[in-house]
């Protein structure tokens, strides 16, 4: 079963100031950490290790994104971050017991 969250970074985001100036891009970590809040709300678990990731194209501010979360194995969960029918990031993460 594939679950999606969805959001938008705004461009107010105080992590977007010098990342980069003049064609300002959302920092992948920052993606990262939105990937790992979406898969601790939907498993009900801590999700703190990204395993594997890999960022195939930009998110500018204020563009909406789509997180496509599968649960593989009992803790590994996969995951994609595309913009329409664009990837961005794509990796795995591993769940943690809180």
């Amino acid at each position: 079963m594939t679950y999606i969250v969805t959001g938008t970074v705004d461009a107010q985001h105080p992590s977007l100031p010098g990342h980069f100036p003049g064609g300002p891009v959302v920092p992948g970590v920052l993606i990262l950490t939105r990937v790992l809040d979406a898969a601790a709300s939907i498993f009900g678990c801590e999700a703190r290790t990204v395993s594997v990731a890999k960022f195939q194209a930009p998110l500018k501010p204020g563009e909406s994104y789509a997180i496509h979360l599968d649960r593989g194995t009992e803790r590994n969960v996969r995951f994609e971050v595309t913009r329409g029918p664009d990837a961005i990031a794509r990796g795995s993460i591993m769940l943690e017991d809180r």
